[in-house]
């Protein structure tokens, strides 16, 4: 059909689908100034890369960023894929998030691979300082891979001090006050919102109703490269603590600590969420309270 089109009254039309194409035109004064249109397309073949820029610096800061979609047998990109993608990085670099734009997505973004929303998604690759050479490999069971070799740039190394990658660790929780120990590693539904609760930590007091017994705290972190780590903690006052990450004990503390720092040291292997969870004791707390008085922290060692 034809309509008239304004910027206040926009044409549109209900159609029934058919397998074929569907194409529109926009005329001004008789004339036709725009088109576009769509085919139906066939099941996902091969994976296709998209880079924004095929070209990446040598100075361990520069971001190449990869657009990723898959096509039918005939090329055209399959608006409704959800393929898994894999990202393998070979030489001298690393994929530093990845995305699809799926606002409800629950997937890492600090791992390599992604699932397709509306059949894209996005890595990001970092190059490694003093890189020479970096090829991208994306695969997907039952799909075509592609490959993507960067074209390294050797540029002189920024005048600048690296710094250690570190970070607050956010959404620290807490149970409630256990006049005996629990079992610090118990597992937890999905679905659980009432074991733990949220910690708002305060420069001048601690937890104000943890005056003595057991309590442990929980937090999950993004790490988004594999190796060593220290966890640490600026100002706690506890009789004793206990440190797991992964259900791992990386720490024990014996000693009473009261309005101290605690650190400990824990290797990661791959990129991941970890789970962090520390088994307080007090005995008995002054008028401040006890637990955690300030955000943990880690750090890249």
């Amino acid at each position: 059909g034809r309509k008239p089109a304004d910027v206040c009254d926009q044409p549109e039309w209900l159609v029934d689908f058919e397998k074929g194409r569907i194409s529109v035109k926009a005329y001004r004064n008789g004339r036709c100034v725009a088109k576009d249109e769509h085919r139906t397309t066939g099941k996902p073949v091969a994976i296709k890369i998209c880079p924004f820029d095929t070209k990446i610096k040598n100075d361990g800061h520069d971001t190449a960023v990869l657009n990723f979609c898959v096509v039918d047998k005939n090329g055209r990109v399959v608006p409704t894929a959800d393929n898994h993608i894999k990202f393998e990085v070979v030489g001298d670099g690393f994929v530093r998030g990845v995305g699809n734009g799926n606002a409800n997505s629950h997937e890492l973004d600090c791992i390599p691979e992604r699932d397709l929303f509306a059949g894209w998604c996005q890595a990001l690759v970092m190059s490694k300082l003093g890189a020479k050479s970096i090829k991208v490999i994306a695969t997907s069971e039952g799909l075509e891979p592609a490959e993507i070799e960067l074209e390294v740039a050797e540029v002189e190394q920024p005048l600048c001090i690296f710094s250690v990658t570190n970070a607050d660790v956010t959404g620290v929780t807490m149970s409630e006050v256990f006049s005996e120990r629990p079992d610090p590693l118990v597992e937890l539904r999905e679905d659980n919102m009432n074991s733990f609760m949220a910690v708002g930590f305060k420069a001048d007091v601690y937890q104000m109703d943890f005056m003595s017994g057991w309590r442990t705290y929980r937090a999950m972190h993004n790490i988004s490269e594999a190796g060593r780590y220290e966890l640490n903690l600026p100002n706690i006052l506890a009789d004793s603590l206990e440190i797991y990450v992964d259900s791992k004990l990386v720490h024990t503390l014996t000693a009473p600590v009261n309005m101290g720092e605690v650190s400990c040291f824990f290797d990661v292997s791959e990129p991941k969420e970890i789970e962090i969870r520390m088994l307080f004791n007090v005995k008995k707390a002054g008028l401040l309270g006890g637990g955690i008085r300030e955000a943990v922290r880690i750090y890249k060692q």
